[in-house]
């Protein structure tokens, strides 16, 4: 009985799908919430993160879930010395970026203006 029953419980474990996005969201539930803005630092393509700099100090952001805008289409259009602004939560320690999109007039692979 305890086999069928051990059995029983790890094929309903393996049949579920796993649904990244959904996990995710269901781990946010709660969280810390954030804005930011501020200039990419380095990228790690098969992480999907990136250490971003916002004033004087430096945060690694996890953006394989964001949602991208203004000329993003994902995280490869993400360059070093992009000036960025998005939303995201902390879940667990981790920085996990909701939405992400140029700063102000910065368009995707370049910065922006300078004022003067």
């Amino acid at each position: 009985m305890t086999v069928l029953m051990g059995v029983a419980l790890v094929t309903s474990v393996y049949a579920q799908k796993w649904d990244l996005k959904q996990t995710a969201d269901a781990m946010a539930t709660g969280r810390q919430p954030f804005k930011f803005t501020g200039q990419i630092q380095s990228t790690d393509p098969i992480a999907q993160t990136a250490v971003v700099k916002v004033g004087k100090r430096t945060y690694t952001g996890k953006f394989g879930l964001a949602k991208y805008e203004g000329g993003y289409s994902g995280f490869s259009d993400l360059k070093v010395g992009d000036m960025i602004k998005g939303t995201g939560m902390v879940v667990q320690t981790e920085n996990w970026v909701k939405k992400v999109a140029p700063a102000g007039a910065a368009t995707p692979g370049g910065t922006a203006p300078s004022k003067q």
